[in-house]
């Protein structure tokens, strides 16, 4: 990014001497920060309303990035899981049910906004008599931020009755009928 800012000293006399006359240079001014993914997934065992909101935070040659916050939003809802791992792995644990026994439609969002301080380096230039001015400024940050979206839709949970077909009582009386025959 090059920004055009211009260091001028303005000239000034004294007497009839003339100081120093516009010194003009643009400043430039890098912001640097590696690329990052984040990988999502919502898994769930059959038989619970439970779901494992799970994935990986990467950097963009694919490692993982480590110790770091990713923000999971369900709806309105903000959560947040423990630090990524080594690998860049998080999840959390959440229960989702269907509301008012119908289909209910969950918006989940994981992002990552990396909160470190950026490091800032700044090369100074100097006009003719000495003063200096910005030339260059270099801002690191670590991580530049991710996000990753999907929806899940919770079906109501069906309850099937079984009902033997025949009492116990009934069974009995088959199998001694049987018996005699």
């Amino acid at each position: 990014m090059l920004v055009d800012n211009i260091a001028e000293d303005i000239p000034s006399y004294t007497g009839e001497n003339r100081v120093q006359c516009i010194v003009s240079i643009p400043v430039q001014l890098t912001v640097l920060a590696e690329n990052t993914t984040l990988l999502l997934n919502v898994t769930r065992n059959e038989s619970s309303s439970k779901h494992v909101i799970c994935g990986w935070l990467k950097t963009g040659g694919g490692l993982g990035v480590s110790g770091k916050q990713v923000k999971i939003k369900v709806n309105d809802t903000e959560f947040l899981p423990s630090p990524t791992s080594a690998s860049g792995y998080f999840s959390l644990g959440l229960d989702f049910a269907a509301k008012d026994n119908q289909p209910t439609l969950y918006m989940i969002t994981a992002s990552f906004e990396d909160t470190a301080k950026p490091l800032k380096a700044t090369a100074w230039a100097y006009t003719l008599d000495g003063d200096p001015f910005a030339a260059c400024t270099t801002i690191q940050y670590n991580y530049k931020p991710a996000a990753n979206l999907t929806s899940l839709t919770v079906e109501p949970q069906s309850t099937i009755a079984a009902v033997p077909m025949k009492t116990p009582e009934e069974m009995r009386k088959k199998r001694k009928t049987a018996e005699l025959c």
